[in-house]
């Protein structure tokens, strides 16, 4: 898994120029709804555009996370819009992780207010929610490549394919995960904070593609890229039979031509031998 990790990050940052062009409409709207909320007195269309946002921006960081993962895939043609079906289930399920995830938080700081200070009570919350509700965001997450590709398994089928040790999720949780937590509270500048952070959003895609390419179950397809390499290593190393030779042809005889009709001969008409008629003597007069 820490290879996974460590790979992950390379291809985030070797791809970094195309990820960060896909993520200038995001960026842009983001900045521009930090903008209005800052105004002290904004018209109509400001307060209709920061409540438009609310719906937009979820939309086009889906769009974004989706068009990433078909670079990060190489697909032949990179349109996060082709499949209206395929970005609102991303969305959804998207949405529903995250709440998942953040329960734990709600209940750990409800739990540890009864003896601590609110500050204490939150931080303490988000330290144990690393192994409840991040652990199960980072095992979840798989999920969103595979909605990309269309190979969406059953649940059954899912933690068979995600099926690493606790310690290993924990391992993803920390080294990926937890610094994008650490920045939502370190940045002060809400600029700096906004771009920073949706950048690094763009490294959970990385990591769940590269988990995605070197893995495969049996009920998914088609064949991921690491069995692909697999199976033409050993097509390589296997050796190669000899040419069968052909054995030439056997012409069969050729048909007799067939025969000529004989030409039809028209039989004569018998001719009938007329017999000689017997004279007849006549008496003679006296």
């Amino acid at each position: 898994m820490l290879q996974t990790i460590l790979s992950s990050y390379k291809t985030y940052l070797k791809n970094f120029p195309v990820i960060l062009l896909f993520a200038v409409p995001l960026l842009v709207l983001s900045g521009i709804e930090i903008y209005f909320e800052g105004l002290t007195s904004a018209n109509r269309g400001v307060k209709y555009f920061i409540s438009l946002a609310l719906f937009i921006l979820p939309l086009i960081s889906a769009a974004t996370d989706i068009a990433v993962y078909q670079r990060l895939f190489k697909s032949p043609r990179v349109n996060p819009f082709g499949s209206l079906k395929t970005l609102f289930v991303y969305l959804f399920v998207q949405l529903g992780l995250g709440l998942i995830a953040i329960l734990p938080i709600i209940i750990f700081r409800a739990l540890f207010l009864t003896f601590m200070s609110a500050g204490y009570a939150m931080t303490a919350a988000l330290f144990v929610n690393m192994f409840v509700g991040i652990y199960f965001l980072a095992r979840f997450n798989i999920i969103l490549p595979l909605i990309v590709r269309g190979q969406t398994p059953n649940l059954k089928e899912f933690l068979a394919y995600t099926d690493d040790s606790y310690r290993k999720w924990l391992a993803v949780s920390f080294l990926i995960y937890l610094p994008y937590i650490v920045l939502n509270y370190v940045i002060p500048c809400p600029y700096l904070h906004m771009a920073v952070t949706n950048l690094f959003m763009l490294v959970f895609v990385s990591f769940n593609a590269v988990y995605v390419m070197e893995r495969k179950t049996p009920a998914m397809k088609p064949v991921l890229v690491k069995e692909a390499e697999t199976a033409k290593a050993k097509t390589a190393a296997a050796p190669k039979e000899a040419p069968k030779v052909k054995k030439p042809a056997v012409k069969k005889p050729a048909k007799p031509a067939p025969k000529a009709p004989k030409p039809e001969t028209k039989k004569e008409p018998k001719k009938k031998i007329e017999k000689p008629k017997k004279p007849v003597l006549k008496p003679v007069e006296a």
